[in-house]
């Protein structure tokens, strides 16, 4: 109890002299995984699929609360992101394929210098520090041609991760009227990645390499700014 109310002792002041802005937008990301394609080929191989979806670029849903100082706006941020992969192969009996989703979970901390070139536009560069936790699914699926049949086959298995990255990148908030905002974002997420993880054992291929889930990529963010004035403010 002591230290949650010394910890709003603190808080309070910085909240007191400061704006506070809402920011839920879309980002466009493109994705590395170049492990995850690697096993994907893998499995292509032992039943010579062929790719249709290769994990493509995604709008994902984003939102951000920061604190708006003098000098700096800091809060917080949460992402949720969404690829995959699918290969299949087709015959006169039956439809085999392989689909691989995955998804990300990521939040954290962010920062920024806000520099305003006028009374409508200011452009913050910034950073992103945040924790990624990512499921991976690797589902099998036989489809007969005939749906009378009873060949139908559906397996599946999933796999976690858990990472730190960082994201650099530049925001340019355009105010349009007293309170709201037009918000773009460019920016570059480079995740230190961990290998994929069942049940507390490691995930490797036949060979021995580690099957890892990077999210590192581009990143371009569109969306809204609602900022809530200080007491002190018009």
């Amino acid at each position: 109890m002591k230290t949650l109310f010394l910890s709003l002792l603190l808080i309070y002041p910085l909240v007191s002299i400061s704006q506070i802005s809402i920011q839920p937008g879309v980002v466009y990301g493109n994705y590395n995984m170049s492990s995850l394609k690697q096993f994907r080929n893998y499995l292509n191989s032992q039943a010579n699929l062929k790719t249709v979806d290769d994990f493509p670029s995604t709008l994902d849903i984003d939102i951000s609360i920061l604190y708006k100082t003098s000098q700096l706006n800091f809060g917080f941020f949460y992402s949720h992101s969404n690829t995959g992969a699918r290969s299949g192969v087709r015959d006169y009996s039956a439809h085999y394929r392989i689909d691989i989703p995955v998804s990300s979970n990521n939040f954290g901390i962010a920062g920024e210098k806000e520099l305003r070139i006028n009374r409508f536009l200011s452009i913050s560069p910034g950073i992103r520090v945040g924790y990624c936790i990512t499921k991976v699914e690797v589902i099998d699926e036989l489809l007969p041609s005939d749906t009378n049949t009873q060949l139908y086959e559906k397996t599946s298995v999933e796999f976690k991760s858990s990472n730190i990255f960082i994201n650099p990148q530049t925001k340019i908030d355009f105010k349009l009227l007293k309170h709201i905002g037009l918000v773009s974002r460019v920016g570059y997420s480079a995740h230190f990645t961990e290998p994929l993880m069942i049940d507390d054992f490691e995930v490797v291929t036949d060979s021995g390499s580690q099957i890892k889930a990077d999210w590192s990529g581009l990143r371009l963010g569109f969306g809204i700014s609602y900022t809530f004035k200080s007491g002190n403010e018009e």
